[in-house]
């Protein structure tokens, strides 16, 4: 079985943890790894915000539009602004959270060949 190769992504230089960017991006460069950490509880928290909030919006949306009665193009039209508005609203309020407590970037020694 061949082995994973880790995932490689870019960081702007807001997320790196020094002060001055210059050591932060010297903790990236040659055989070192940053690993992003976040606590099991805002993980779920996050992930039901994502998840469940815009498809129970939508849902709402379909069954508001059915009593209303409203047409098959209006009800199309109220399910997409729905779900748009609790996109947003979600993009606000993670915003506005504090992710600092959150959110940590360790840097580690990549592991020795073999």
């Amino acid at each position: 079985m061949a082995a994973r190769k880790p995932r490689q992504f870019e960081l702007s230089a807001s997320c790196l943890p020094a002060t001055g960017s210059q050591q932060g991006k010297a903790a990236l460069t040659g055989e070192r790894s940053a690993e992003l950490l976040i606590r099991g509880n805002d993980l779920v928290k996050y992930s039901l915000l994502l998840y469940l909030l815009p498809l129970l919006s939508v849902l709402l949306a379909v069954v508001g539009a059915g009593v209303l009665l409203l047409s098959e193009s209006l009800t199309i039209l109220a399910t997409f602004s729905v779900f748009a508005l609790s996109l947003w609203g979600l993009h606000k309020y993670i915003k506005r959270q504090d992710l600092q407590d959150t959110l940590s970037l360790e840097f580690t020694s990549a592991p020795e060949k073999f």
